[in-house]
């Protein structure tokens, strides 16, 4: 079957989090590209699942107005709790969260001890839980919710020392456990892969990035442009996101407020 050629795709997450996802597209292909961070609802980890379906409805719905043909949903709190909602209410939209490509991307590896961080909303989901024990491979497979990170990471500048000891904190029970992958539950936590690598050093860690630009391709094609467009709205203005943004991005974007 022929895939559809996608001429604008978009990307929704509460802050910096998805643009580890969406820098990566941006490296492989030159098109248009549009993304919300909805920091007026920021952290979305401690919300209900009916609060996330009626923030996600809102934002695709201003996504589409916008034009775009696609959509990434670069939260993994929002994939747990709203993908097949959104899904039934767009049915001929093409819409990819983050957790399959995920979980698509253990079923070749060798570790048996599986630790998964996310969002106290995502650990609730068990969606991780229950895809992992569905491939019968692991030994066992660990949970920690990490309430408390994606606050500290939105902050500029990220106060490292604060990220350090929650991160120690955090991840006390999975280095007790001795496991051998780590899953990056929340797209928030790439920003600071390398804190977390410090901590568990032998430990292989598992972010979306890639994974996301691959599983992709297999249900469109991205259109390919001369010059890259990329546009990047927010919710509400924050100077701390707007220079997060450009550092992780570069220069050659442009925010807007929604009004």
């Amino acid at each position: 079957m022929k895939k559809k050629v996608i001429n604008k795709i978009g990307f929704l997450d509460s802050g910096l989090g998805g643009l580890t996802i969406l820098k990566k597209f941006l490296e492989y292909t030159p098109s248009n590209y549009l993304y919300l961070a909805d920091i007026k609802n920021i952290p979305y980890g401690q919300k209900t699942p009916e609060q996330l379906k009626k923030i996600a409805l809102a934002n695709v719905d201003f996504l589409l107005l916008q034009g775009v043909e696609a959509i990434i949903i670069a939260c993994h709190t929002l994939t747990a709790h709203t993908i097949d909602y959104l899904r039934a209410r767009y049915p001929e939209l093409p819409i990819i969260g983050v957790i399959k490509p995920v979980i698509q991307s253990l079923c070749d590896i060798s570790a048996k001890k599986i630790g998964i961080i996310a969002t106290t909303a995502t650990i609730q989901s068990n969606i991780y839980y229950d895809l992992l024990q569905s491939l019968n491979q692991f030994e066992s497979i660990f949970q920690q919710a990490c309430p408390d990170l994606v606050p500290l990471i939105e902050a500029y500048p990220m106060n490292q020392s604060a990220i350090k000891n929650k991160l120690i904190e955090y991840l006390q029970s999975l280095k007790k456990e001795n496991i051998d992958c780590l899953i990056l539950g929340c797209t928030h936590y790439s920003l600071i892969k390398y804190y977390i690598s410090e901590l568990l050093p032998d430990c292989l860690i598992i972010g979306a990035e890639r994974q996301m630009v691959d599983y992709s391709s297999y249900y469109f094609s991205i259109k390919n442009i001369p010059k890259l467009n990329c546009d990047i709205f927010v919710t509400q203005y924050s100077n701390a996101f707007e220079q997060n943004c450009l550092y992780i991005l570069g220069d050659k974007i442009q925010i807007c407020k929604i009004k």
